[in-house]
């Protein structure tokens, strides 16, 4: 053996560690991006929840009034109702995208149960009394009240899910968390 074929094989089994070094570090960043993706989408999709919850909240109180009597114009009714469907659909479109249909299922569930409290809501608006409607006032709270409060968890759910494993990933994601 000459020491030529000695460094060759010396900077052949040398080359081999460098390329499979190269390799695992490459493969621990594809996962640590994608972690990071699937957090990221997991926020955006846990802000459109917050913001369904708060308008849900309004819509609660406005409904509650609507059928103690109270007035409220058509146009702010259309406008919030859009407004909480628009960030249902974001959060299901958002958790689509990474895969989660189960979550997704969830939200549509929620969504559905909302659009059938608001059709007994006006059903009840359009057909009985001002009387009828006022009994039928805390039954209406109470239903929308649990649609909130399914909504808030399925924010906690995903918020619970979705713990970062990597110590770095975490602390980046732990002061929006804290911000929510």
């Amino acid at each position: 053996m000459t020491i030529r074929s000695t460094f060759n094989s010396l900077f052949a089994i040398l080359g081999m560690a460098l390329l499979l070094s190269l390799t695992i570090n490459f493969y621990q960043g594809v996962l640590h991006y994608l972690e990071a993706d699937r957090l990221v989408a997991s926020n955006v999709a846990r802000v459109h929840l917050a913001r369904a919850t708060t308008l849900l909240a309004d819509e609660r109180t406005n409904t509650f009034l609507r059928l103690l009597g109270g007035s409220s114009s058509p146009s702010d009714r259309d406008t919030a109702v859009l407004a909480i469907d628009a960030e249902f659909n974001a959060a299901s479109e958002v958790l689509s995208n990474i895969g989660d249909t189960a979550t997704n299922d969830l939200i549509q569930g929620v969504s559905r149960t909302l659009q059938a409290e608001r059709a007994s809501v006006d059903h009840t608006l359009a057909t009985s009394s001002i009387v009828t409607a006022g009994n039928a006032a805390p039954d209406a709270y109470r239903a929308y009240g649990d649609i909130v409060e399914r909504t808030i968890k399925l924010r906690l759910l995903l918020l619970a899910r979705d713990q970062p494993s990597d110590p770095p990933v975490a602390i980046s994601f732990q002061l929006p968390r804290s911000a929510n």
